[in-house]
């Protein structure tokens, strides 16, 4: 990431010959020619575009994050919380030292500042994800017939899930933070790519074998790519 006073970005070197934009996950990234790399004028050049384009990004920024509040709201500034897609409750506790997740409740120490409220929430979520995401992966194996041979979380932004050449499933510990069945998709999805490394035809052949009804789960998912 790069940063000058007016925003942070991503920049990507390519064979491109002019700088361009655009916005993902709400955020700007600069996609400019390799010849910038390492170079002043060039580091100055991309400046000088990004501040040129400031008022289209903070319209852009703006617009996705309206869309988010509007599927899940109060989640981007934790004003609300969420588990299976479902908005729980939260209600500040004078007796509690550290955040305590419950099914259908969330319990807050009073007075907790937002970053160690943020440290305590993750911690508390990946321990159920933990337990919860495994027995998901071992109940879709078990439907599909498709073998893994180790289960582990991730944190990895962006994504939701990853399958190693070896067989390792990694499934993002946020999914449990929306609907279980965009969880058993993501869950499905790396599976078969314990048969199918790729993205082929194949590939979604046997993912529409499982779950027929993918592609809208698949589209409902991307539109959630701020949540990861």
């Amino acid at each position: 990431f790069a940063y000058n006073r007016h925003m942070d970005y991503e920049i990507r070197y390519t064979n491109s010959h002019y700088p361009r934009l655009r916005i993902k996950g709400g955020r700007p990234y600069v996609t400019a020619p390799s010849r910038y790399k390492n170079s002043a004028s060039g580091t100055a050049a991309i400046e000088r575009f990004v501040r040129a384009n400031e008022n289209w990004i903070n319209e852009k920024i703006a617009e996705y994050n309206a869309v988010c509040e509007k599927m899940m709201p109060g989640l981007m500034d934790m004003a609300a919380f969420y588990m299976h897609g479902v908005r729980m409750p939260a209600y500040a506790d004078d007796k509690l030292k550290r955040i305590k997740l419950e099914p259908d409740l969330l319990r807050i120490p009073r007075g907790i500042t937002r970053k160690e409220a943020a440290s305590q929430l993750k911690r508390a979520y990946t321990r159920i994800a933990e337990t919860a995401l495994h027995e998901l992966l071992d109940i879709q194996a078990a439907r599909t017939g498709y073998r893994y041979t180790e289960f582990g979380l991730t944190n990895a932004a962006g994504k939701w899930g990853s399958c190693a050449k070896n067989g390792k499933i990694l499934l993002n510990w946020r999914l449990i933070l929306i609907d279980p069945s965009l969880a058993v998709y993501v869950a499905v999805h790396e599976l078969c790519h314990t048969v199918h490394l790729d993205h082929s035809k194949e590939f979604w052949a046997s993912v529409e074998r499982v779950i027929p009804e993918y592609k809208k789960l698949r589209a409902k998912l991307k539109k959630l790519s701020f949540v990861t």
